[in-house]
């Protein structure tokens, strides 16, 4: 099995960081798509990731695939990982296949592409073997107490294709419905609550309740950015951004940002 055995991995994520791109989502120069003559990484170490237990199907996919440096916020409490560390070390590798709540490793041919903080986002494990993903949330996907083994936290979640399981987080934020600055971490305030179910207590404190209100406002203000989006030429349709004016919208943004975001901060 070659890299190419896992075009619709790397096709979905590059379709999906590309488009944080765009966004501006992430900082400029942080995408890291392979050279498309060789379509590995010439970066890449697969020494030191295989020594960290990577099956050979695992590493040729890790060299192949699309990164964002320093990773990326691609939905609630979820960011992604990067394998293009320059590390000889293979225990650093090693590290990425650690299971969360538990000391086992994840299976050689399983990546997690992503991380979750808390056990609330979502972690998208991809088996290089089977060429699948499981969206596995640790907080709520448990399975049930009579089959529980820590040797198994997520194999009672359907596997699902790449496209299946990555396509609701492109249509999310080319959609306009998860947006996100650079290096400002998860502020998508309501979506957040919405969906861990946050709430204030039924008695709350004066600094519980301006904690609550000021990360309302700090959102509403974050969410005023979709309207800017729209007046530079976003389409919320469109898989080509051709009309989106990007250098009008960066410099409409900072002065947003600078003139009502900061001002809540």
């Amino acid at each position: 099995m070659s890299h190419t055995a896992h075009h619709e991995v790397i096709s979905v994520l590059t379709e999906l960081y590309t488009l944080l791109d765009t966004l501006a989502a992430i900082p400029p120069d942080t995408l890291r798509l392979p050279p498309a003559d060789t379509g590995v990484h010439p970066t890449f170490n697969a020494d030191a990731v295989s020594e960290g237990g990577y099956s050979l199907e695992a590493v040729q996919a890790l060299s192949a695939l699309p990164y964002v440096y320093g990773g990326a916020i691609i939905g609630p409490s979820t960011s992604t990982n990067y394998f293009l560390r320059p590390t000889n070390d293979g225990d650093d590798f090693e590290q990425d296949r650690e299971m969360m709540y538990d000391d086992n490793l994840a299976l050689p041919s399983a990546i997690q592409l992503t991380d979750s903080e808390g056990g609330y986002g979502c972690i998208y494990i991809y088996d290089a073997e089977k060429r699948v993903i499981v969206p596995w949330t640790p907080m709520t996907d448990q399975p049930p107490e009579d089959e529980r083994d820590l040797d198994a936290n997520y194999f009672h979640i359907p596997p699902v294709s790449p496209r299946e399981a990555l396509q609701p987080v492109i249509d999310m934020h080319r959609g306009l419905h998860y947006i996100n600055r650079p290096l400002t971490g998860d502020r998508n305030f309501l979506l957040v609550t919405e969906h861990f179910g946050v709430r204030l207590p039924d008695d709350p404190t004066d600094a519980q309740r301006q904690s609550f209100e000021r990360s309302r406002n700090i959102w509403q203000a974050e969410y005023g950015l979709k309207a800017i989006y729209l007046d530079y030429g976003w389409d919320v349709n469109a898989l080509e951004q051709t009309n989106f004016r990007r250098n009008e919208f960066l410099e409409k943004r900072q002065d947003y940002i600078k003139n009502i975001i900061k001002l809540l901060e």
